[in-house]
């Protein structure tokens, strides 16, 4: 809701694509139930700002599930 992705790209987003100094979020991937991860719609990595409502949201979930798994 806070970031205007797609909700395949927002299955697949991973920790590693969140940078929360530089408060951005690099959409690199999609996930689909009929093809599995895979590339973006557009086949294009985008860069997404983060607010700071969702950085709270982000940090909050980094520090509850953060080390458990590799996806947020």
């Amino acid at each position: 809701l806070m970031t205007g992705m797609r909700s395949g790209e927002l299955y697949a987003l991973k920790w590693q694509n969140v940078d929360l100094e530089g408060r951005a979020i690099h959409v690199v991937e999609q996930w689909t139930s009929k093809c599995g991860f895979g590339p973006t719609k557009t086949r294009r990595t985008r860069v997404i700002p983060i607010s700071d409502d969702l950085l709270l949201l982000l940090k909050e979930l980094k520090l509850r599930e953060g080390a458990k798994s590799e996806f947020v």
